[in-house]
């Protein structure tokens, strides 16, 4: 799951791809890794030679077709920003660029009961009048203007406004840890304006004051990925006012949210090498020119236009990272635990022993099938543990990596059976969870077994596991499955 809601509280204070049939441009790269230096070295030598564009391209791949480690990262994006600047501002005919589909939903009028902090019962009444519904629609072009610059021309947004008039009576939270919308409080509404269309993102606005009266902890921004998002969309509520600046910040904030869950779950991208749009920023700093900056050199300097042209919410072009990904889980889970602590410290089934077919002993649970990219991990009502696991068989003994990035504490155990019985060995345990680790695991040959024990705290666990070779390649003479 991604849950983004902005650490900036409203507080009184305002806070692109061709048809199928066409070639790929000559940026786009192939499916196949290569080694990191090779490719630094190529770039080098092109810089030698003046040829701005080609050095430029060299860089791009190593970023997107290698795992190079963070010193020779930090080189290749600092000189692919001087680069840019010497090609100057992108002029490319936005009809050529690959579309991303934004249905945008303009909530007119919000009138829903809640309790206060002290346990009072109210009721938030708001209405965005026609100046405000304006400057919404000004921001959402200013967005896209900023999609259009960041990416090189690559990406372009096409969004359909609608203004929906029938009165907003649900958001989810409170008013001691704030107030946003969900899918889920607006699931009428989406099904009549989605249909069966396939959209990249859903956009709400909805109005947070009317005149001196302001909904509680409204948060500035809320984003879901396609896991948790309307038919596989990434979700953003806004809240906006007549302060609010129609300058598409906000909205490019949430969009980075979205498009760097797409990266990692949707095109196989390594975590680390798509930074969130909330990295590095001081406190407060997303909204104004600091923001944009940021965010500008984040997506000419970090994504390369090959990635801007492959990601997708739905249909990813392809790349050799994809491939890597374990996007299919054996889940048995929540077991529902009275606190954080036994959730994390309690083996409700033997994780030592545990098998991945028929119903755990003891357990009224059995496993199911999860695809995590799909409908995710299952949330709870409050802290729990999950387990989730997945056969490996290889036609050798071989070294293997195993790389894990999750928001939640997790362990993780391999299981062989061997002529004496089964043999499970603990590979890490993080009780912080941590982003893009890399796991080393020696695969023997036949079948073993990949554990994790997850500690939620109710909410869906974000997780991205891959498994690859020593050199970071999909692995040979290896099937993962789920059966």
């Amino acid at each position: 799951m991604l849950l983004a809601l902005s650490a900036l509280l409203l507080s009184g204070v305002a806070a692109l791809g061709a048809s199928s049939n066409t070639p790929p441009p000559s940026w786009a790269g192939g499916e196949k890794l290569h080694a990191a230096e090779d490719l630094a070295t190529q770039a080098r030598h092109l810089a030698r030679q003046g040829d701005v564009e080609s050095e430029l391209q060299a860089w791009e791949r190593v970023l997107d077709r290698s795992e190079p480690a963070a010193p020779l990262r930090s080189e290749a994006r600092g000189r692919m920003a001087q680069l840019r600047a010497k090609l100057g501002p992108v002029h490319v005919d936005a009809h050529s660029a690959r579309p991303w589909r934004v249905l945008v939903l303009a909530l007119r009028r919000v009138d829903f009961p809640y309790r206060t902090a002290d346990g009072k019962t109210q009721r938030f009444v708001a209405r965005a009048n026609d100046s405000e519904l304006h400057d919404m629609r000004a921001s959402i072009d200013a967005f896209a203007l900023q999609v259009r610059r960041g990416t090189n021309g690559v990406r372009r947004i096409d969004y359909d406004w609608r203004v929906i008039d029938t009165p907003q009576r649900a958001y989810s939270g409170d008013a001691l840890t704030g107030f946003w919308l969900g899918p889920w409080d607006l699931r009428d509404t989406l099904t009549t304006h989605m249909g069966d269309e396939s959209w990249d993102s859903v956009f709400v606005y909805s109005p947070f004051e009317s005149g001196s009266s302001r909904l509680p902890q409204a948060y500035a921004g809320c984003s879901y990925g396609g896991d948790l998002g309307p038919q596989g969309a990434g979700w953003a509520h806004l809240s906006w006012s007549s302060a609010s600046r129609a300058d598409g910040e906000i909205e490019l904030h949430e969009w980075l949210h979205l498009v760097d869950w797409a990266f990692a779950h949707r095109s196989g991208y390594p975590d680390a090498l798509v930074p969130d749009p909330d990295d590095g920023l001081p406190h407060g700093t997303r909204a104004g020119a600091k923001g944009l900056a940021w965010y500008s050199e984040m997506m000419q300097s970090w994504v390369t236009r090959g990635m801007w042209h492959e990601v997708s919410m739905h249909e990813p072009l392809p790349n050799p990272f994809v491939r890597r990904s374990l996007t299919s889980v054996r889940v048995c889970g929540p077991f529902l635990a009275d606190n954080a602590r036994e959730a994390w410290e309690r083996d409700w089934l033997g994780i030592r022993t545990l098998d991945l077919r028929g119903r755990p002993l003891g357990s009224q649970l059995a496993w199911r099938e999860v695809h995590l990219t799909r409908t995710g991990l299952p949330a709870a009502k409050g802290p729990a543990t999950l387990y989730l696991g997945t056969f490996v068989e290889s036609q050798r003994a071989q070294a293997a990596l195993l790389s894990i990035s999750c928001d939640a504490p997790y362990e993780v155990w391999l299981s062989t059976t061997t002529t004496t019985g089964m043999q499970t060995e603990q590979l890490a345990t993080r009780p912080r969870g941590s982003r893009e680790e890399y796991l080393p695991l020696n695969l023997p040959a036949g079948e073993s077994r990949l554990i994790w024990k997850l500690a939620s705290a109710g909410p869906a666990p974000r997780l991205v596991l891959r498994l690859c070779d020593g050199s970071g390649s999909p692995l040979t003479d290896a099937n993962v499955r789920v059966d």
